[in-house]
């Protein structure tokens, strides 16, 4: 995919690493030179100087052969303008713009079709959601809501002193007093999709799928407290 990406701050920076490492056909336009220079050495990516709110630079960007174009630039107007610019240039295009104003973000919302925007990140909310969703389920490594947050799914490795090590799937109700679904378990290399015979082992990742209650009683139930 062609993706052009305006601001080679630290979330910019980040972007260009994750996307070029995957492959994408990435374009940086930044202003400042040093900036610039030092992505484009790093990652092996096209950078071009300049205003990306500018039609002039996102025409040298190559805009109207891009598919995706993501603006973080550090002034939110900023990022809205040149996502309206974009889009304008390339109808086809989809766009992203980070929105740190929580007023501008909810009407960046409201009126993403006149602004021409797909999606509206905002990085420092996202990891103080992460950050409450790790602190109500400590002992998880990862966790996921979804069904409107009233599911989640949530990946346990078994340590050996838990009382789910050596444990019967069939009997997992009776340690949590609650019926939890288990879709997966990864032992090492191996994936499986395990039937109520199935045998939890010491440093097995266990995927649960349940309500946040349950989950959380789960957790009381082998030790781990939340405080």
């Amino acid at each position: 995919m062609k993706i052009l990406i305006a601001g080679g701050g630290k979330v910019g920076a980040i972007l260009v690493e994750k996307l070029a490492e995957e492959g994408h056909d990435i374009t940086l336009v930044d202003e400042v030179r040093a900036v610039l220079q030092q992505l484009v050495e790093q990652f092996d990516v096209i950078g071009i100087e300049g205003n990306a709110a500018s039609m002039s630079t996102l025409e040298k960007a190559g805009i109207k052969e891009a598919e995706l174009f993501i603006a973080v630039m550090d002034a939110d107007e900023v990022n809205l303008l040149a996502c309206l610019t974009a889009h304008a240039m390339n109808p086809q295009l989809h766009t992203m713009a980070r929105i740190r104003n929580g007023a501008y973000r909810d009407q960046a919302y409201q009126m993403r079709d006149m602004y021409a925007l797909n999606m509206v990140l905002n990085p420092e909310e996202l990891a103080a959601s992460e950050t409450a969703r790790l602190l109500q389920f400590p002992g998880f490594l990862k966790i996921e809501k979804f069904a409107r947050g009233d599911m989640v799914l949530a990946e346990l490795r078994i340590q050996p002193q838990s009382s789910l090590a050596k444990l019967p799937l069939h009997q997992l109700k009776t340690v949590i007093g609650q019926p939890v679904l288990v879709s997966a378990i990864q032992r090492g290399k191996e994936c499986i999709i395990p039937d109520g015979s199935f045998t939890l082992e010491p440093n097995d990742l266990v995927y649960f799928i349940a309500s946040q209650n349950t989950l959380a009683k789960l957790l009381r139930s082998i030790g781990v407290v939340n405080k």
